[in-house]
């Protein structure tokens, strides 16, 4: 007859044998994806659902990214992730740096007021752009009444050189005034243009002799001409080849204006540049009476243009 201890541990055994058994065919059935062959094991809740497991997708590094960029990507680490995205952004920016200097270089260089046209000036012996003529913007002419003067014999350096000079011309110019005058006193219509011949013969006589004694107490020798040079006897030819009328009278009066422009500025500057010398006081006295002709005929010319 069997002891009471052995059949306990016969029943021990028993239920150890089932509760593995029960295990094993939970388990086998939670892998497989099958129905739970024994009920007993779904009721004990030892079989989890089964986990879906899927085919991992395709990954395809970037271009640049390094070699063991495999190594650095997994499922579970987001850590590792964005150090690798953090390792392949950086550089990438860092390489779009230099593109606001090349761009900057890239565009051209501003334009220069004073060379519009962009061309390269060519340099002197120091390394500096020569001086450039000023000249008058696009589109802005002259006014009718306006004198156009040459830069290069404008100058009122160059338009006295010495004593000779300035006699010459001043001469010359008084002469003119004389000989056109009374052309104009015989074939002028306007009585104001009478009027203003009439005073150039007076006041220019006078000026040519206080002319001749200036430049005489300065150089004895000199010699003073008693006629016109080529460009104002044309001029004074021109004139007495016109008839009488209104045509005249607006030849003369712009022939006018022009002397008187050349012989103020001829004046002024020899009375600037040789103070003290008779013929600079001379020429600072009669400076005064040229501009009040200079302001007549002006007014004798605007008075046509109306």
């Amino acid at each position: 007859m069997a002891s009471p201890g052995r059949g306990r541990a016969s029943d021990l055994t028993k239920r150890r044998v089932r509760r593995a058994r029960l295990s094993h065919f939970g388990r086998r059935a939670c892998r497989s994806r099958r129905p739970f062959r024994d009920e007993r094991a779904a009721s004990a809740g030892r079989c989890r659902p089964p986990r879906m497991e899927h085919a991992p997708a395709e990954r395809v590094d970037p271009p640049n990214a390094p070699a063991n960029a495999g190594a650095l990507f997994g499922r579970n680490s987001m850590k590792t992730a964005r150090i690798t995205a953090a390792a392949l952004v950086v550089p990438a920016f860092l390489s779009l740096a230099p593109v606001p200097a090349a761009f900057a270089q890239s565009q051209p260089p501003a334009m220069d007021p004073t060379n519009p046209s962009g061309a390269t000036q060519p340099m002197d012996s120091e390394g500096k752009a020569p001086d450039v003529v000023p000249r008058a913007p696009a589109g802005q002419m002259p006014s009718p009444g306006q004198q156009v003067m040459n830069p290069a014999t404008s100058n009122p350096t160059r338009a006295t050189t010495d004593l000779k000079t300035f006699v010459d011309k001043a001469a010359i110019s008084g002469v003119y005034e004389i000989a056109t005058a009374e052309v104009a006193l015989k074939r002028a219509t306007n009585p104001e243009i009478k009027a203003f011949a009439q005073a150039m013969i007076t006041d220019h006589t006078r000026l040519s002799r206080s002319l001749a004694r200036a430049a005489r107490r300065a150089d004895p020798s000199i010699v003073i001409p008693a006629g016109l040079d080529a460009a104002h006897a044309q001029e004074l030819k021109r004139l007495q080849g016109m008839k009488k009328g209104a045509a005249f009278d607006r030849a003369y009066v712009m022939g006018q204006l022009l002397a008187h422009q050349e012989a103020v500025g001829l004046f002024g500057t020899y009375a600037k540049q040789n103070r003290g010398t008779p013929l600079a006081t001379f020429a600072r006295q009669a400076l005064p009476v040229l501009q009040t002709h200079l302001a007549h005929v002006t007014a004798l010319s605007e008075q046509m243009v109306q």
